[in-house]
This record gives C-alpha cells, sequence and structure tokens, in this order.
C-alpha cells in the first residue's frame, strides 16, 4: 500500500514537493486555500542552483526561452551608472547552467504539467494541523479533515502548518516595503538590474516572451496604508533617476502593480515533526536581495526527495532533510537581510563608500562571493 502525503500550499515549493513526493512513491494531495491556481508575485529570477534543481525534475528543457540580461546588467547606481556587472555567460560557464528569468505564471504551469495538477484541491484551506508518531492530520475550512503519513507545510510566511508544529508567532517586519509589476518592454533603452539610491532600490529584469518585470523597493512603517493609485508616488519617489526608470512606471496599469511588506524570519534550529515538514517560505522567509527565495524552496523540494526516497523511517528522513537544509538556508536568509540594509542606505557618505566599494571589486572576487549562494556544480 502507497504511503499518503499531503502539501499545504501549490507554490513553487509545494508544486515541486509534490513532483518529488510523487517520484519517491507517495500518493499525494495537495491543498491550495485559493479557488484557482493564479500564482502570486510577477517575475522570479532563477539561479543556476535552482535551474540544476529543475533539470533534475526533467523541467528545465521544457520552460520557454527566458529573458536574458546583457553583458552590461548588473547593480547600478540611482542614475544608471553601471557599478558592478553580472556577465550571464560567465554565470554560466561557471555554474554549469544559466540564469532563467521567468513570469512566475511559466514557472508554475510548468510545476503543474504531467499530471501535477490532478494532485490539486482549490479552497481547501487548511485551519488545524496535528501529528502522533503514526500519522499527521489536517483540518480545513469547513469540517474536513484528512490524514496522512506526511504532511509538508509549503504555504508561505503566514503558514498554518508552522504555527501548528513550531506555535513560534507572526514572521519579524523587516522595514522594507514591495511593488512589482510585469509589463511590455517601452521602445527605448533599458538599464537591466539593479538601481540603489538613497533608501530605495528599483530593478528591471526582462522575462520571457519578450516583458520586462520591475519591482521597486523603499523603507516604509510597517503597516502603511496602501495609496489608491500606487503610479504618482512611484514616479515621484524616482524623479531624477535614469529615465527608463520612470518610462516603465508610467507604462504600468495601476491595477497591475502588486504591494506587500517585506517578512523573513530569524533562522530557525527547528523545521520538522514526526510527520511534518516545512518546506520554503513557510521554513525559511527571507527578504529578496539575493534573489534566492525560489531557489531555496526548490532545493528544499530536492533535498526532501532525497532524505526520503527509499527510506523506511519518516521521521528519520524528516531529520535528514532538516540537516541538509538548515545551515546552507541560514547563511542565505541572514544574507539577504544585510544586503537588503546595504542596499538601503540613506547617508549620503555611507552610500558613496557603498558604491566606490562596488566599483572596485574585481569581477573574479565577486564571482567568488556568488559561489557560496550558488554553489559550483
Amino acid at each position: 500500500m502507497a504511503r499518503r502525503a499531503i502539501v499545504v500550499g501549490a507554490g513553487i515549493g509545494g508544486l515541486a514537493a509534490a513532483r518529488v513526493l510523487r517520484d519517491a512513491e507517495f500518493e499525494v494531495r495537495v491543498f491550495e486555500r485559493a479557488a484557482d491556481l493564479r500564482p502570486e508575485g510577477a517575475g522570479v529570477s532563477l539561479w543556476p542552483n535552482a535551474v540544476r534543481v529543475l533539470r533534475g525534475l526533467d523541467l528545465a528543457e521544457k520552460l520557454p526561452s527566458a529573458g536574458v540580461f546583457s553583458a552590461d546588467s548588473g547593480l547600478r547606481r540611482w542614475d544608471g551608472r553601471l557599478l558592478a556587472p553580472t556577465d550571464p555567460a560567465e554565470v554560466e560557464r561557471r555554474y554549469g547552467a544559466p540564469m532563467l528569468l521567468l513570469q512566475r505564471t511559466t514557472l508554475h504551469e510548468a510545476l503543474l504539467a504531467d499530471g501535477v495538477g490532478g494532485l490539486i484541491k482549490t479552497g481547501a484551506e487548511a485551519v488545524r494541523v496535528s501529528e502522533s508518531d503514526a500519522q499527521a492530520k489536517v483540518e480545513l475550512r469547513g469540517g474536513e479533515a484528512f490524514e496522512a503519513d506526511l504532511l509538508i507545510g509549503a504555504d508561505g510566511v503566514h503558514s498554518k502548518v508552522r504555527a501548528g508544529l513550531l506555535n513560534d508567532g507572526p514572521p519579524r517586519p523587516s522595514g522594507l516595503l514591495a511593488y512589482r509589476a510585469i509589463v511590455d518592454s517601452p521602445p527605448l533603452e533599458i538599464g537591466l538590474g539593479e538601481y540603489w539610491g538613497a533608501g530605495r532600490v528599483f530593478g528591471l529584469v526582462p522575462v520571457d516572451g519578450g516583458r520586462l518585470y520591475w519591482f521597486a523597493t523603499r523603507r516604509a512603517s510597517p503597516g502603511e496604508p496602501p495609496e489608491p493609485d500606487p503610479i504618482p508616488g512611484l514616479l515621484e519617489r524616482h524623479r531624477g533617476w535614469a529615465p527608463e526608470i520612470g518610462a516603465v512606471v508610467e507604462a504600468t496599469p495601476p491595477v497591475e502593480v502588486m504591494r506587500h511588506d517585506l517578512l523573513d524570519r530569524r533562522p530557525s534550529l527547528r523545521w520538522v515533526g514526526t510527520r511534518t515538514a516545512l518546506l520554503g517560505d513557510a521554513a525559511h522567509p527571507m527578504l529578496p536581495f539575493l534573489g534566492q527565495g525560489a531557489c531555496q524552496a526548490l532545493e528544499d523540494a530536492q533535498a526532501l526527495g532525497q532524505s526520503l526516497r527509499g527510506a523506511a523511517d519518516v521521521a528519520a528522513a524528516l531529520r535528514d532533510y532538516e540537516a541538509r537544509r538548515r545551515r546552507r538556508v541560514a547563511r542565505i536568509v541572514v544574507g539577504s537581510r544585510l544586503m537588503g540594509q546595504l542596499a538601503h542606505l540613506r547617508a549620503a557618505p555611507l552610500r558613496a563608500l557603498r558604491d566606490r566599494g562596488l566599483a572596485l571589486t574585481p569581477e573574479a572576487v565577486r564571482m567568488r562571493q556568488l559561489d557560496s549562494i550558488v554553489g559550483r556544480p
């Protein structure tokens, strides 16, 4: 009789987990609280470490042509001056895989392929979870309850599974606010990458379909009320920046702009129970400034499959999964917060020192710094 697994959450991490659990010969069900499977978010940058996971799932070659950074992409000053270029050809040569720049819906659809979509029950909100030595249990809003040999919490930064397993309170605010959207590329020369200014960051990323993903982050008080129309404020805050930024913002319908407080958690020593494990943002929410949120969720799924494949003792396999992942992810959570603080410096002397340091750092040094994040094959 096949062992049963329940995955709570049908985002990138949850769908990847469903695929690896199915391959590990579990009978899988996925519960998604949304009424349909529209993924949240706009664009996603998949560094080579994530692409290697997708290759292991036989998905990388099935994705459409991704957006491509040019050789003069990278970190820029607010006025467009390039400080630290990132050459995509060198990234692929060094790490054995390219960087893929995609609309989040594109990756989501690829993960749903090969019958995974048939495993999902939508409109299924988990409200309570519990576990014993023998079983895990999920109760849904409306009263239905389900038991399984394994429960995976992939239900995001406000995870109900985490609350049931760890009861360690809400995530911590970063003091940063993000805006995101995808638009058609405007007819002007675009400086791709991130622009760093006084307490603000703006990013321009090409994605599949010939479109452009942009994001803007700024310092803000937690819970700051949203603007009825975010466009005027974005234009005012980036007045005098490189001209492509204003052009991209003006080309964006207000209804397309997503707005989120950025949250994370201090690295946790515990992710698993006897029959329950956390994955992705439920386990280790991180700020986006190393571009590793989706990448680490995919790595989690890969490690989970490796730990469970052929394992007779689920609890021991979950402890192995936790041990494989905890130290690496803790470094990236901490590094992402530090990078966010560096990017959002306000004081002019500190920003000048930062920018000069970036401009003077040789590419070889910057690539070695990237090794600990992306990992060489």
